[in-house]
């Protein structure tokens, strides 16, 4: 019997499978006019709603981390969570890779060379990098709507 590597896992298709229980959100990403609708939706919120988020706008999409009761809600946003397996990588809260987590984590790390905390989007084929995640006020939500038109 031969052992599974990050480099076996990197060449092989994954699949993404029901995970029960479901991880607990602490993502909420958003593409498209959905990402708009977020940031029109967090920019209603007061101020101290937001407190304790901070978040990553790229063309790709937008990022929200925090705390599971302080993500907005909007619809057709993906949330994410953390397996207890893995500190950094942060995975759509209910479908799995078929692979053991840890190889799929260090295959991932190892394609994208990605530093600290990573959103894995299997939806749209993205890893998107959480290390320059900003805290999330009024001014970055401006600037995050300003930056997706």
């Amino acid at each position: 019997m031969t052992a599974i590597t990050p480099e076996d896992i990197a060449r092989r298709p994954v699949r993404w499978i029901p995970r029960e229980p479901p991880l607990e959100p602490g993502v909420v990403y958003a593409r498209g006019p959905i990402a708009a609708a977020l940031v029109a939706r967090m920019l209603a919120r007061d101020a101290r709603k937001l407190e304790g988020l901070r978040g990553v706008a790229t063309g790709e999409g937008l990022v929200v981390t925090g705390p599971e009761e302080s993500l907005p809600w909007c619809d057709g946003v993906l949330y994410l969570g953390r397996a207890s397996e893995s500190s950094t990588l942060w995975l759509p809260c209910r479908i799995q890779p078929d692979v053991p987590l840890d190889l799929y984590e260090r295959a991932v790390r190892t394609r994208t060379r990605a530093k600290g905390s990573i959103a894995v989007i299997p939806e749209h084929g993205l890893v998107l990098g959480l290390r320059r995640a900003e805290t999330v006020d009024t001014e970055w939500l401006v600037r995050a709507s300003r930056a997706r038109q």
